[in-house]
């Protein structure tokens, strides 16, 4: 009696499901096992696999894959009921067969098997499988789709799964021949806990059940990544990368703000007020354009700034937002630190004062300059248009500065004794700051060197009766005194 003999009477002979054998135990097609055809179905051997049934619609399957010519091979268990008890299946050398009522019968192997059967088979989310294993439209990847998601693999990737809204999304801008090609993960939980994503080649789809699924990718998500992903200030994106209504750039909006980038820009977020007064004037479309910076802290953490193409916005809790028409490039120089009030309080100083007057202040660079000749300065009559011997030498240490930019030196003291002084060289801007100044005594200098000149009104930044006596701070800047800065040559 041969082994598929010993499985047939097993199975209960002529009177069981199998019924009545129609055809003699012949030798497989591959020249490798035997087989025997019955009523009900048919019995595979083969010496490394034994003797196994295989019959209805996973026979059907079976047969038309290639028999055991096929990649699927030979029957390693008789068909089966599932763990859940909702369908059947056979497992083969090469992969298995899954069948349902609902499903029909459907083959799943390899990495995509290994895949299927690491979340837990037909018991997992993604249950019976809907297709056979198939080649994707894009010529690289395999894939099965299941009742609750799919798995997609291609020899660089691996397999990884995509289920739920993420998977919609994905099949929506295009599946694998999208700018996202394939998944590098399956859907996972995101650090913060609250979301849901998966990776793919180009870039990465992101869910909440408030937010929605929403990709993110290239610059943008580089960005928002460099940020802390979901668990920065910018929460979970709203949208998926989207192009600007001029047509120039790109951009997400996030649950606390939003990214844009261009390709002379790059990728800036931009929140809270500041965002909604760069809204309010027309995002990239108005006067500003698109940001060229993230939104900064002042120097002595009092207020924040954005820098865009053609201005700024400043934020303070005092001012609000405040829209910056031009903007000054400052380099400090620094022989003496100042003794009362640190450099970067004189100068988040300034930037308050100015942008009161819609002037921006962009610090480019920070020297030590070690000139001990120099540092107790000859300033004469503190005169514009005139300077000494000293203040030339001195300003001649522009380095890196350029034609239009403001250099403010700082020294140990001025002789004669002044908080300060703007008068310099032609062709060379800027003024000069003594170790014992006020805390405005550097924004009331520069001032001078964008043309506005002393009043008589200690509530104004450009009081002649010093700094130190301003009643008001922060101090005022008129409305012509404004015009004046805005139309000055270093302003840009």
């Amino acid at each position: 009696m041969s082994d598929i003999d010993t499985k047939y009477t097993a199975l209960g002979g002529p009177g069981g499901w199998l019924g009545q054998p129609t055809s003699p135990e012949l030798a497989a097609p591959d020249g490798i096992g035997r087989y025997r055809h019955f009523q009900g179905g048919s019995i595979y051997w083969s010496p490394s696999t034994g003797a196994h049934e295989v019959h209805g619609a996973i026979r059907v399957k079976w047969a038309s894959l290639g028999w055991e010519r096929s990649f699927l091979s030979y029957p390693l268990t008789d068909e089966s009921t599932t763990p859940d008890g909702v369908g059947r299946y056979n497992h083969f050398q090469g992969g298995s067969i899954y069948w349902t009522p609902s499903t029909g019968a459907h083959e799943v192997h390899g990495a995509i098997r290994g895949k299927w059967a690491s979340l837990g088979w037909e018991r997992s989310f993604l249950g019976y499988p809907l297709t056979d294993e198939s080649t994707t439209p894009d010529g690289v990847g395999r894939y099965n789709h299941f009742q609750g998601g799919s798995i997609y693999w291609t020899p660089s990737t691996d397999a990884h799964e995509v289920h739920g809204a993420i998977r919609g999304k994905w099949a929506s801008l295009g599946w694998e021949r999208s700018f996202l090609g394939y998944p590098l993960t399956d859907e996972s939980t995101t650090p913060d806990g609250v979301g849901r994503y998966n990776h793919f080649q180009g870039g990465s789809i992101y869910w909440t059940p408030s937010t929605d699924a929403h990709e993110v990718h290239g610059a943008i998500r580089g960005k928002w990544a460099s940020l802390g992903w979901e668990r920065s200030f910018l929460g979970y994106p709203l949208t998926d990368e989207s192009t600007t209504p001029d047509g120039v750039g790109r951009y997400n909006h996030f649950q606390g703000g939003s990214i844009y980038w261009t390709p002379s820009t790059g990728a800036h977020e931009v929140h809270g007020a500041i965002r909604g007064k760069w809204a309010s004037l027309g995002w990239e479309r108005s006067f500003l354009g698109y940001p060229t910076s993230d939104e900064l802290s002042t120097e002595d953490g009092t207020g924040r700034y954005s820098e865009f193409q053609h201005g700024s916005i400043y934020w303070s809790p005092a001012t609000g937002a405040l829209v910056c028409k031009e903007t000054i490039r400052l380099h400090v120089k620094c022989l003496t630190a100042p003794t009362r009030f640190s450099i970067n309080t004189m100068i988040s100083n300034m930037r308050l004062t100015f942008a009161t007057a819609q002037v921006g202040v962009k610090y480019v660079s920070f020297e030590v300059l070690s000139l001990a000749d120099l540092n107790d300065l000859d300033v004469g009559a503190c005169t514009l248009g005139s300077t000494t011997t000293e203040q030339t030498q001195l300003f001649s240490h522009r380095n890196s500065a350029g034609a239009n930019d403001i250099v403010v030196y700082f020294v140990r003291s001025t002789v004669p004794p002044f908080n300060g002084c703007a008068s310099h060289p032609t062709g060379r801007p800027g003024a000069v700051v003594a170790s014992g100044a006020s805390q405005w005594t550097m924004a009331h200098e520069v001032g001078h060197v964008l043309g506005i000149h002393h009043v008589n009104d200690s509530n104004r930044l450009m009081t002649g009766g010093g700094t130190d006596n301003i009643t008001n701070p922060p101090p005022d800047i008129i409305a012509s005194e404004s015009a004046t800065m805005l139309g000055s040559a270093l302003t840009n």
